[in-house]
Protein backbone atom coordinates (compact mmCIF):
# COMPACT_ATOMS: atom_id res chain seq x y z
CA UNK A 1 0.00 0.00 0.00
CA UNK A 2 1.12 3.47 -0.75
CA UNK A 3 0.72 6.37 1.87
CA UNK A 4 3.50 8.83 0.31
CA UNK A 5 3.41 11.84 2.34
CA UNK A 6 0.37 10.85 4.16
CA UNK A 7 -0.06 13.04 7.16
CA UNK A 8 -0.83 10.35 10.25
CA UNK A 9 0.57 12.86 12.91
CA UNK A 10 -0.68 11.16 16.19
CA UNK A 11 -2.32 8.49 14.84
CA UNK A 12 -3.40 4.81 17.06
CA UNK A 13 -1.32 2.32 14.87
CA UNK A 14 -0.19 0.22 17.35
CA UNK A 15 0.09 -3.79 15.90
CA UNK A 16 -0.29 -2.30 12.71
CA UNK A 17 0.62 -4.93 9.71
CA UNK A 18 2.07 -2.65 7.50
CA UNK A 19 4.58 -4.65 5.61
CA UNK A 20 6.12 -3.19 2.52
CA UNK A 21 4.16 0.06 3.11
CA UNK A 22 5.51 3.21 0.78
CA UNK A 23 5.40 5.65 3.64
CA UNK A 24 8.21 7.58 2.05
CA UNK A 25 7.82 11.53 3.32
CA UNK A 26 4.88 10.75 5.41
CA UNK A 27 4.59 12.71 8.74
CA UNK A 28 3.46 10.16 11.60
CA UNK A 29 4.94 12.58 14.53
CA UNK A 30 3.75 11.18 17.37
CA UNK A 31 2.08 8.16 16.00
CA UNK A 32 1.43 4.80 18.41
CA UNK A 33 3.51 2.03 16.06
CA UNK A 34 3.95 0.38 19.49
CA UNK A 35 4.79 -3.27 17.96
CA UNK A 36 3.67 -2.76 14.06
CA UNK A 37 5.15 -4.94 11.60
CA UNK A 38 7.25 -2.39 9.30
CA UNK A 39 8.91 -4.88 7.65
CA UNK A 40 10.58 -3.57 4.39
CA UNK A 41 8.45 -0.71 4.20
CA UNK A 42 10.01 2.52 2.76
CA UNK A 43 10.17 5.72 5.08
CA UNK A 44 12.28 7.56 3.75
CA UNK A 45 12.14 10.95 4.92
CA UNK A 46 9.37 10.82 7.17
CA UNK A 47 8.60 12.59 10.53
CA UNK A 48 8.48 9.87 12.91
CA UNK A 49 9.54 12.85 15.46
CA UNK A 50 8.12 11.56 19.54
CA UNK A 51 6.73 8.39 18.05
CA UNK A 52 6.00 5.07 20.35
CA UNK A 53 7.69 2.52 17.98
CA UNK A 54 8.71 0.35 21.22
CA UNK A 55 9.31 -3.48 20.25
CA UNK A 56 8.42 -2.21 16.27
CA UNK A 57 9.83 -5.05 13.52
CA UNK A 58 11.31 -2.79 11.11
CA UNK A 59 13.41 -5.33 9.61
CA UNK A 60 15.00 -4.20 6.22
CA UNK A 61 12.95 -1.37 6.22
CA UNK A 62 13.89 2.16 4.16
CA UNK A 63 14.52 4.79 6.75
CA UNK A 64 16.86 7.15 5.14
CA UNK A 65 17.33 10.63 5.97
CA UNK A 66 14.22 9.84 8.56
CA UNK A 67 13.49 12.06 11.55
CA UNK A 68 13.45 9.68 15.02
CA UNK A 69 14.40 12.25 16.77
CA UNK A 70 12.77 11.82 20.74
CA UNK A 71 11.16 8.44 19.25
CA UNK A 72 10.59 5.36 21.43
CA UNK A 73 12.43 2.61 19.60
CA UNK A 74 13.33 0.24 23.11
CA UNK A 75 12.91 -3.18 21.99
CA UNK A 76 12.51 -2.57 18.21
CA UNK A 77 14.13 -4.58 15.49
CA UNK A 78 16.22 -2.75 13.16
CA UNK A 79 17.88 -5.39 11.26
CA UNK A 80 19.18 -4.78 8.00
CA UNK A 81 17.47 -1.49 7.82
CA UNK A 82 18.91 1.54 5.63
CA UNK A 83 18.79 4.39 8.06
CA UNK A 84 21.36 6.34 6.61
CA UNK A 85 21.70 9.69 7.57
CA UNK A 86 18.86 9.82 10.02
CA UNK A 87 18.25 11.27 12.87
CA UNK A 88 18.28 9.59 16.09
CA UNK A 89 18.70 12.77 18.24
CA UNK A 90 17.31 11.60 21.71
CA UNK A 91 15.98 8.64 20.68
CA UNK A 92 15.11 5.87 23.29
CA UNK A 93 16.70 2.77 21.81
CA UNK A 94 17.17 0.26 24.71
CA UNK A 95 17.42 -3.10 23.85
CA UNK A 96 16.78 -2.34 19.93
CA UNK A 97 18.41 -4.57 17.57
CA UNK A 98 20.40 -3.03 15.39
CA UNK A 99 22.18 -6.29 13.56
CA UNK A 100 23.62 -5.80 10.53
CA UNK A 101 21.77 -2.14 9.90
CA UNK A 102 23.58 0.67 7.63
CA UNK A 103 23.84 3.63 9.86
CA UNK A 104 26.22 5.75 7.72
CA UNK A 105 25.97 9.23 8.70
CA UNK A 106 22.80 8.68 11.19
CA UNK A 107 22.51 11.14 14.30
CA UNK A 108 23.10 9.98 17.54
CA UNK A 109 24.16 12.89 19.57
CA UNK A 110 21.56 12.15 22.95
CA UNK A 111 20.32 9.04 22.40
CA UNK A 112 20.22 6.32 24.58
CA UNK A 113 22.17 3.11 23.58
CA UNK A 114 22.27 1.22 26.52
CA UNK A 115 21.50 -2.46 26.05
CA UNK A 116 21.67 -2.09 22.39
CA UNK A 117 21.72 -5.58 20.21
CA UNK A 118 23.93 -6.59 17.30
CA UNK A 119 26.34 -5.42 14.88
CA UNK A 120 25.49 -2.84 12.74
CA UNK A 121 26.67 -3.03 9.13
CA UNK A 122 27.57 0.10 9.18
CA UNK A 123 27.86 3.08 12.23
CA UNK A 124 28.98 6.33 12.50
CA UNK A 125 31.57 7.47 14.77
CA UNK A 126 29.07 9.81 16.82
CA UNK A 127 27.19 6.60 17.51
CA UNK A 128 30.27 5.96 20.03
CA UNK A 129 31.37 9.32 20.62
CA UNK A 130 27.84 10.87 22.05
CA UNK A 131 25.40 7.83 22.59
CA UNK A 132 25.37 5.86 25.73
CA UNK A 133 25.70 2.31 25.23
CA UNK A 134 27.16 -0.31 27.40
CA UNK A 135 26.18 -4.09 28.19
CA UNK A 136 23.07 -4.35 29.92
Amino acid sequence: CSLKGAGLRGALLRRARLVGAGMWWADLEGTDLEEADLRHANLNGACMEGANMSGADLGAAALAWTDFEGTNLEGASLCDAYARGSFFRGADMRGADISGAFLDGADFRSAQLRGTEGTPAVAPPVMAEHAERSAP
